[in-house]
């Protein structure tokens, strides 16, 4: 492997990703063959919001090798399918922590709300539930318990 693509991979592994794409876009000149090269230029421009180059660059290193490994599950690390992602559609971007799966943009900046949801589904259940009693049962069998 070419000295940029060695210098650029360091880079982007210390997070220095925009100073990385340079070396990168320099190594995938010189080695166009490469879907190694193209799959860490691919990763840079995701770390940096590019999203056009990031899918033209999975699609070179696809294209090169449609069963390499690493792309394949970079592609599944980012968007959760072995496939491009088609261009943006206006829903919500999808982006990684540094140790964490991929997450939407919402999630990232809300504290969890799981419980919301179940409690807006118990919610009704109670409702009926109590107006069931309510109004099948003989209300004197209540008043004789006392």
């Amino acid at each position: 492997m070419s000295d940029s693509f060695q210098e650029g991979k360091r880079l982007a592994k210390a997070g220095e990703f925009e100073a990385a794409l340079p070396l990168l876009e320099q190594a995938s000149r010189e080695q166009p063959d490469s879907p190694d090269v193209w799959l860490a230029l691919g990763a840079c421009y995701f770390r940096v919001d590019r999203n056009d180059d990031y899918r033209e660059a999975m699609r070179q290193a696809l294209a090169l090798d449609p069963d390499h490994g690493p792309t394949l599950r970079f592609l599944k690390k980012t968007t959760g399918a072995e496939v491009i992602p088609a261009p943006d559609t206006g829903r919500e971007k999808i982006f990684m922590e540094a140790g964490e799966g991929p997450r939407l943009e919402e999630e990232s900046q809300k504290p969890g709300k799981s419980g919301c949801l179940g409690a807006l589904l118990v919610l009704p259940i109670l409702v009926f539930v109590a107006k069931f009693f309510l109004n099948h049962l003989d209300s004197r069998w209540i008043f004789q318990l006392y």
